[in-house]
């Protein structure tokens, strides 16, 4: 009988051995970058049935390719200086399911921050950090937190919150996040996780979910309408977004005790 995963969203605490990991189950993977190139896009390298194909390549921006710091378990990464390094990702619309009216998503990275400033952004959906615009958004904040935020354009975040204080901890190593958001769940619709150990769950805010475009085409690494000082200084690695959310044996296999798994 074939080995089943299964769910079990938003319950992350403890971990698996290695041996009782299936493989990957790519359904559902809209965009996987694995930063392997050393000239023009960053492709999207998902080959799923649900991948958003080429429409979710990235366009880099200044940012350094072929970077042989990263975890173990891949090949290359990507550095961003801080200062105007970003890349632009598809159209406004093609992320629409991390703030529409089925929202759902799990987004995974891995970083490593050279430098940590407060409002250093590593996604930016096209919310642009105001609630009066739509999208999705994830950044550093002060006192080392990290900001989390879906707007719907009305001034009623669904999601604005920064997590408790000294969260996350600028120790310049690989961490991998994931972000995981179920508008249609009863509680704790959102939880954020590093290395495979849960930083964060809570309940969405008061607003409610709008199926317009993003206010802006999504950026990673930047902040599209404001000052440089909001760029990301450091390293990325290995991001891909789902519109399901992972369970806890998929995310144990991709964190692969520290060293990643690569999804192909």
């Amino acid at each position: 009988m074939p080995y089943i995963i299964k769910p079990v969203p938003f319950n992350i605490g403890h971990k698996v051995a290695a041996a009782s990991v299936a493989p990957m189950d790519d359904s559902d993977l809209k965009a996987y970058w694995k930063f392997n190139e050393t000239s023009g896009d960053i492709l999207n390298s998902s080959v799923s049935g649900d991948s958003l194909g080429s429409s979710a390549d990235l366009t880099v921006n200044g940012a350094t390719y072929n970077q042989t710091d990263s975890p173990s378990g891949f090949g290359y990464s990507m550095l961003f200086d801080g200062v105007n390094d970003y890349c632009g990702v598809g159209s406004a619309s093609i992320f629409n399911f991390m703030h529409n009216t089925s929202s759902l998503f799990t987004f995974i990275f891995w970083v490593k921050a050279t430098t940590i400033s407060s409002n250093m952004v590593w996604w930016d959906g096209g919310n642009s950090t105001c609630s009066n615009r739509i999208g999705s958004l994830i950044q550093e904040a002060s006192n080392d937190r990290i900001n989390f935020k879906i707007a719907n354009g009305a001034g009623d975040p669904l999601v604005a919150s920064d997590l408790t204080s000294n969260n996350y901890i600028p120790d310049n190593d690989w961490h991998m996040y994931a972000v995981m958001w179920d508008y249609s769940a009863t509680s704790n619709q959102y939880k954020i996780t590093r290395d495979n150990n849960n930083l964060h769950q809570a309940n969405k805010d008061s607003g409610t979910p709008t199926d317009s475009n993003s206010s802006g085409n999504p950026w990673l690494g930047g902040n599209m309408t404001y000052s440089a000082s909001r760029y990301f200084t450091g390293y990325f690695t290995e991001l891909s977004v789902w519109n399901r959310i992972l369970t806890e044996d998929e995310l144990t296999s991709l964190w692969n005790d520290g060293a990643g798994r690569a999804i192909y």
